[in-house]
């Protein structure tokens, strides 16, 4: 087969699925086709081969939920109670924290300026 004939093939094969799209004719899509030949394949007496099965959800080996099982809205609102409350207790220590230091910063700057203006009264 050359260059030109492999050309030739897919512009046929172009030109036969263009004028099908014309005709209002369906267009087998490739999984389309890939159905179609297992189809023929295993029509013409030749077993297919059979896919792996795959462990799915329903061969676990875990314990099946107990029926009416889950948790009750006061449970919940429990559960939600209590990390609301360690998160508050721990914003207002790291809160407190962030205030001394700031309170310690500003006394230390207030005794430097007033010692900056004891010395320029100082020396007048």
């Amino acid at each position: 087969m050359t260059f030109s004939n492999s050309i030739s093939k897919a512009s046929r094969a172009f030109a036969a699925r263009s004028s099908a799209m014309v005709r209002n004719k369906p267009i087998i899509t490739p999984p389309q086709a890939l159905y179609q030949q297992k189809r023929s394949f295993v029509a013409s007496g030749v077993a297919a081969p059979r896919p792996a099965k795959v462990p799915g959800p329903e061969t676990a080996t875990s314990n099946p939920p107990a029926p009416g099982g889950g948790t009750s809205m006061v449970e919940r609102l429990g559960s939600f109670l209590v990390g609301a409350g360690l998160a508050g207790l721990l914003s207002q220590y790291y809160l407190y924290q962030e205030l001394l230091t700031s309170n310690a910063r500003m006394i230390e700057r207030q005794h430097d300026l007033e010692k900056r203006i004891k010395m320029l009264e100082g020396t007048k």
